[in-house]
């Protein structure tokens, strides 16, 4: 398993800790959850999608949304067990 960068980290934190409640997250909500700026979240959740370990969907009000795979074979769950 490859390093997490730190803003990678605190992303998917916060996706594991949103996806226990509603399995969903925006781009506003993880901003305020990890205190980092909408750039660095979206660096971060671009470069965690890339890894497979979240799925990225736009709406057609052009807001994204965030969640962790819920896939059999992620590692998105084994990540997030490590960083916790």
């Amino acid at each position: 398993m490859s390093q997490l960068r730190e803003n990678e980290s605190k992303t998917l934190i916060a996706l594991g800790n949103r996806s226990r409640r509603l399995a969903v997250s925006t781009i506003d909500e993880l901003v305020q959850a990890t205190g980092l700026n909408h750039s660095a979240i979206m660096r971060a959740v671009l470069s965690l999608e890339s890894q497979n370990l979240v799925m990225v969907k736009e709406r057609r009000s052009t807001q994204e949304s965030f969640s962790m795979r819920k896939e059999k074979d992620t590692r998105s769950e084994a990540y997030l067990r490590d960083l916790l």
